[in-house]
């Protein structure tokens, strides 16, 4: 198994342009998640039963993004530091669930028996640059404010079921614009994430939408436009529309 991981390795490692600052680290990232993401759906089990082995891939992926100092990251391009940003979020998210499994919300982390307690997003889990940080912090005091890119809550993953999938590839440099506008537009049709119902002229949408308009610059409306074609879009442009907010959900996102 071991054999035929490191060959698919170097495989995977010839997708990626060598130019950039960390290929190998995209690498086995994009390797574990070909492996054990399928269709948004992580095999936490299966990743459970070997997650203390210093030879398990995302152990090694961590390890090979928390190598580079502050001075490096912020001499590398935009894109190249928001795909290293977007990458660690969801892996670190995969090894805060997996230090916690089995759990059947990420939300029941960090909380004692009384559901109190600061909660998983406050976890000092991030090991970046030198310096000990939350999963807030890189949502909330990085990506959001420093990349003002909305498309983003596509791509970052709360490892639940009400979030965008997350995928089964990294985010690279050369592709991200056209990555982030996939994801964007795979999370806005998906029917269980986004609904749009013609006869009732109403759309429900996901609380993402909400609790972040201020992120998706003119309105939620407008940006919704951007993703949408046919008869879904003619139903955005329709000022008698309603907009309503689906629950979401957070059982865990576990295959």
């Amino acid at each position: 198994m071991k054999k035929s991981l490191f060959f698919l390795s170097l495989s995977v490692l010839g997708l990626f342009n060598l130019n950039d600052v960390f290929a190998e680290s995209h690498a086995t990232w994009d390797l574990f998640l070909r492996t054990y993401v399928h269709e948004g759906w992580v095999e936490y089990k299966k990743l459970h039963g070997d997650w203390k082995s210093q030879e398990h891939l995302l152990r090694k992926y961590l390890k090979s993004i928390e190598k580079y100092s502050r001075t490096e990251v912020e001499g590398w391009n935009r894109s190249e530091q928001m795909a290293y940003y977007i990458n660690a979020y969801n892996a670190y998210t995969i090894s805060l669930i997996l230090d916690h499994y089995p759990v059947e919300s990420i939300k029941e982390i960090n909380k004692n028996a009384l559901g109190i307690g600061p909660g998983p997003w406050k976890e000092p889990i991030i090991k970046l640059m030198g310096e000990t940080h939350d999963l807030d912090w890189l949502e909330h005091e990085v990506l959001r404010p420093v990349f003002k890119d909305a498309r983003v809550h596509a791509a970052i993953n709360c490892a639940s079921k009400g979030c965008p999938k997350l995928q089964s590839f990294a985010f690279v440099a050369n592709k991200l614009d056209s990555q982030l506008t996939q994801v964007m537009k795979e999370f806005v049709q998906d029917p269980q994430k986004n609904k749009f119902d013609h006869s009732s002229k109403k759309a429900e949408i996901s609380k993402i939408f909400k609790w972040f308009e201020a992120d998706f610059k003119l309105s939620v409306r407008e940006f919704l436009l951007n993703y949408v074609a046919g008869k879904d879009h003619d139903l955005l442009k329709d000022l008698a529309l309603t907009v309503e907010y689906l629950e979401y959900d957070w059982d865990l996102n576990e295959k």
